[in-house]
């Protein structure tokens, strides 16, 4: 089976307008080496031929590319607190926070995947300590849950953010990902939160890619009848 950045450029060979602009490609490739990348204009990324090409390379880094000026905007709401991520994935987005002085830790079971591997094509950047997402939330007690782009239609984030809820009634949790009828979490999660903060100082840099209606929220959970 052909990979997608192949499968990309022979069809980019044909198409050549579908080429990315030079600073999106650099960006992502960047991010596939592992280097961290200071920012990226914006408006070259929600250009649609760019974003075809991230539409390949998300197969290596996961559904967000983050920039450090991105993470900088975040720690400032963080500040010194603990954050613990379930769901890491890639770990991409913890690598970066670690980087502008975030206390992370990121986790996750990988039981969306049939084996050990990280997913055919995907890398690991940072750190991921495989854990189930209750076990963890027992064993850190942190004062930030992050969830990044949880799983369409999966109950991951509702529980998560149920247990962490009953552990530290105090906590918030930093969601990344789509609203309501979009494509990351499920209902019961969307209708279980509370947005305490729009986070609109770390929203004007997160790059958001053509067609994508995701953004960054400070919320709580609600438990609703």
């Amino acid at each position: 089976m052909m990979d997608p950045l192949t499968e990309y450029w022979q069809f980019a060979e044909k198409y050549p307008q579908y080429k990315p602009e030079a600073e999106v490609k650099e960006f992502l490739e960047a991010q596939m080496r592992g280097e961290l990348v200071e920012t990226v204009d914006l408006n070259k990324i929600k250009n649609m031929h760019s974003c075809m090409y991230w539409h390949s390379v998300r197969g290596v880094i996961g559904f967000v590319s983050p920039t450090l000026e991105w993470t900088r905007a975040l720690k400032n709401i963080i500040q010194n607190r603990k954050v613990l991520e379930v769901g890491a994935g890639t770990g991409l987005v913890a690598k970066y926070l670690d980087a502008v002085g975030v206390d992370i830790i990121a986790t996750d079971d990988y039981s969306w995947y049939e084996n050990d591997e990280v997913g055919e094509g995907w890398k690991l950047y940072y750190d991921v300590e495989k854990i189930d997402f209750k076990d963890a939330i027992g064993k850190y007690r942190a004062d930030f849950l992050l969830l990044c782009w949880p799983m369409y239609g999966n109950s991951l984030a509702k529980e998560a953010a149920e247990f962490f809820t009953e552990l530290n009634p105090n906590g918030l949790i930093i969601y990344i990902g789509e609203g309501l009828d979009g494509c990351t979490a499920d209902d019961e999660f969307h209708n279980g939160i509370e947005e305490v903060n729009d986070l609109r100082e770390v929203n004007v840099v997160y790059p958001q890619w053509t067609g994508l209606h995701d953004y960054v929220s400070l919320v709580k959970w609600i438990k609703k009848e």
